[in-house]
């Protein structure tokens, strides 16, 4: 009889399905192959402040980019897409550390030489299938903040 409660208790736990979003292993760089597009840019969820994210581009130019992740040999692009922002390709060479769970974006030219050698280094969170997000720590005035961009699978 105890065996009875025992196996019926197992059979209905196991008949639960858990409703979590399906995440992508944090070591997995092929997660980011893929076109995306940045669906949101915000400063802890106070809205927009003015931001310049990758040397040159304003936070709000960079919110609707079309961006696009070639896992195999770490070349990309983004457009931005917005009427007041310079239009046309931005080539990008990026890349996933997955001790640090830190994807690195460095600006290039057509060529994906790097005229400045500068990058930027991006915290990743909440990856799954469809979407991640980029956090940054930035200084807003007085207080610390983190920089949010969203971006999600097209």
């Amino acid at each position: 009889m105890r065996y009875s409660v025992i196996l019926i208790c197992l059979l209905v736990l196991a008949g639960c399905k858990s409703s979590q979003v399906n995440t992508v292993p944090a070591t997995e760089k092929k997660a980011f192959k893929g076109d995306w597009i940045v669906s949101s840019v915000n400063v802890d969820g106070r809205g927009q402040y003015r931001t310049t994210l990758l040397g040159s581009i304003s936070g709000v130019c960079m919110q609707g980019s079309q961006w696009s992740l070639v896992s195999n040999n770490n070349r990309g692009s983004f457009e931005l897409t917005g009427a007041d922002c310079a239009q046309g390709n931005n080539p990008i060479v990026w890349d996933y550390d997955a001790t640090r769970n830190v994807l690195l974006i460095k600006p290039t030219d057509e060529r994906y030489k790097s005229e400045t050698g500068t990058g930027y280094r991006f915290a990743v969170a909440n990856l799954t299938e469809n979407s991640f997000e980029l956090q940054q720590a930035v200084n807003t005035g007085n207080d610390a903040a983190t920089l949010r961009i969203l971006f999600n699978r097209q």
